[in-house]
């Protein structure tokens, strides 16, 4: 014989049919006409309050316990289904109220993209007036990458060497902005600063000045020498490329520089030269924000941006 499930202390039970104790009802798998005991005791000992709301707003029994185990009456049957179709539209609502409320949009970019891209995208936002409200971070592509996973941020720049593709099955839209020329920079006292292109098989001698460890650009590096047959010989690392410059203009070495990180930096006695094999860095950015309407507009900025840019003259 079936009989009501034992009602939990009535100064527990709160005094009305919430939707969040509608939630209760379609988590439960009504379809197989009982539950295990494992399941039954979940119904008691965290899901008794809601059902017993429930069955004083209906004013009807909802569950049973019987030879099987722990069994919804057939008033249970009915608001579960009814709960599914109630929690369906509940979150169709919610989904939709977030698209239209603002809410800020959080960027992260490394520095070269901050200063190259990002800042540039912004200011043609705001002078036509549309501009979302935006938090930017400066990070590198790693720690971007994990800021998207965790939730951190929206949208995130990246960049890696052409010939690779890491973000491919990402929880993200890969949104492809440019792939910009990585130049070879030479003190302009090289033999070689005179070339239209530089064959990096003639620096196999030379000592290089590299971006910092596991950084892509210096993993960039790397590969192009080991292309070009021969292992680096780095007699420094640096974070910022205005100190890479600077080494090579005092002749401490060469590098190779992507055509962002050197705008707007005094580049008096280097010289800047495409590399025969054509080296190219690609950025991207990682879109988590969906259709969101200051992700699009930012988005989009950022391709007018990446389109405009013009490359860094020769010396």
């Amino acid at each position: 014989m079936s009989t009501p499930l034992p009602p939990p202390n009535p100064t527990e039970a709160p005094t009305s049919a919430a939707p969040a104790n509608a939630r209760v009802m379609p988590g439960m798998a009504w379809r197989t006409g009982s539950w295990s005991t494992t399941a039954a005791m979940e119904i008691e000992n965290k899901g008794a309050v809601a059902i017993a709301a429930l069955e004083r707003q209906t004013g009807t029994a909802l569950l049973v316990r019987g030879a099987r185990g722990v069994e919804p009456t057939p008033a249970g049957e009915r608001l579960a289904l009814h709960a599914e179709v109630v929690l369906a539209q509940l979150a169709m609502a919610e989904a939709d109220v977030s698209k239209a409320t603002p809410r800020v949009l959080r960027v992260g970019a490394f520095a070269t993209a901050v200063r190259g891209l990002v800042a540039p995208a912004l200011g043609q936002l705001r002078a036509s007036g549309v501009a979302p409200d935006v938090e930017v971070f400066e990070m590198e592509p790693a720690d971007g990458r994990v800021a998207m996973r965790a939730g951190d941020v929206d949208v995130v720049l990246v960049n890696h060497d052409v010939v690779i593709a890491p973000d491919a099955d990402g929880p993200w839209r890969v949104v492809h902005l440019l792939d910009e020329p990585v130049l070879v920079a030479l003190p302009d006292s090289h033999p070689l600063a005179s070339h239209e292109q530089v064959d990096l098989r003639r620096l196999e001698h030379e000592e290089w000045i590299m971006q910092v460890p596991a950084s892509p650009c210096q993993q960039l590096t790397f590969r192009a020498c080991a292309t070009a047959g021969f292992a680096p010989t780095v007699i420094a690392t640096c974070a910022d490329y205005s100190s890479i410059v600077a080494l090579v203009r005092s002749g401490c070495g060469v590098s190779l520089v992507p055509r962002l990180a050197v705008r707007g930096l005094t580049l008096d006695g280097v010289v800047l030269r495409p590399a025969r094999s054509g080296l190219a860095r690609r950025i991207n950015a990682l879109d988590g924000a969906g259709e969101r309407v200051g992700s699009t507009l930012f988005l989009k900025a950022l391709r007018e941006v990446a389109a405009d840019s013009s490359p860094v003259a020769a010396r």
